[in-house]
């Protein structure tokens, strides 16, 4: 931001005079006295370290826990990330984000996404028409104009077969 310069004419007009060592012509405003930054620390690094499971980049990643601040949600995290390992199946099957990629686009604050239910055969025969539609459409078969509710069960089960 630039400093807003006064004209000598606004100076006299308002009665002041410029500051010592300022050209009469054109004075500029004080600039704001700059804000103390606090520290960000890293306490709790470490403990969220211990507990993520991919161990990559740790330097990348304690950088962005200090410019984030990260420190004052840290149970938020850690308990985002055992959950995780417990319940995401992206998780469980080893589609782990870096731990940087996690803390610099807040990742928990995502929902986890459980495992889809698998269906079976057995599970489509005693669906109901909503679920049934909701496997075609998982599956990528939709229900023909004019067709029995029977014949697109039928097509189901055989694209779960596949």
């Amino acid at each position: 931001m630039r400093p807003a310069l006064w004209p000598a004419r606004r100076w006299r007009e308002q009665g002041l005079t410029p500051p010592p060592g300022r050209s009469p012509l054109c004075v500029t405003a004080e600039p704001a006295p700059k804000k103390k930054m606090t520290p960000k620390t890293a306490d709790r690094f470490d403990e969220f370290w211990t507990f993520y499971p991919k161990k990559v980049q740790k330097k990348v990643a304690l950088r962005c826990w200090r410019a984030n601040g990260l420190d004052a949600i840290a149970d938020t995290i850690i308990g985002d990330v055992q959950a995780r390992q417990r319940q995401d199946d992206g998780w469980k099957r080893g589609f782990i984000p870096n731990p940087s990629t996690y803390l610099n686009q807040e990742r928990w604050t995502d929902q986890i996404c459980a495992r889809p239910v698998e269906r079976t055969v057995a599970t489509t025969a005693r669906a109901s028409e909503g679920e049934l539609v909701a496997m075609g459409t998982q599956l990528g078969i939709f229900a023909k104009p004019g067709e029995s509710l029977e014949e697109y069960r039928r097509r189901i089960m055989e694209g779960t077969r596949r």
